[in-house]
């Protein structure tokens, strides 16, 4: 669903370093809806006005934050793997 009303001020949605993005343009600036068109847990984006949820945005970050904790550990296993130069 796209909005196409008038946008007033933008907001990040951060844990920590990693933000949330939206999926059909990749911008990271989102601003709720005014109050009385949906439920305030929906937000649209700042740039091509798609609407996501508060919720679908933490999950991509938590998402997000797992992937990059897996390549974190990956990256730690071949460090340890490798044979020390001497």
């Amino acid at each position: 669903m796209k909005y196409s009303g008038r946008i007033l001020a933008a907001m990040r949605i951060c844990i920590g370093e990693v933000g949330a993005r939206c999926e059909q343009c990749g911008a990271e600036e989102f601003q709720p809806l005014p109050a009385g068109t949906v439920p305030a847990h929906e937000l649209v984006c700042f740039v091509c006005g798609t609407v996501v949820t508060r919720r679908a945005l933490l999950a991509q970050i938590a998402q997000r934050t797992m992937e990059s904790a897996e390549r974190f550990l990956q990256h730690s296993k071949r460090q340890r793997t490798q044979p020390r130069k001497r």
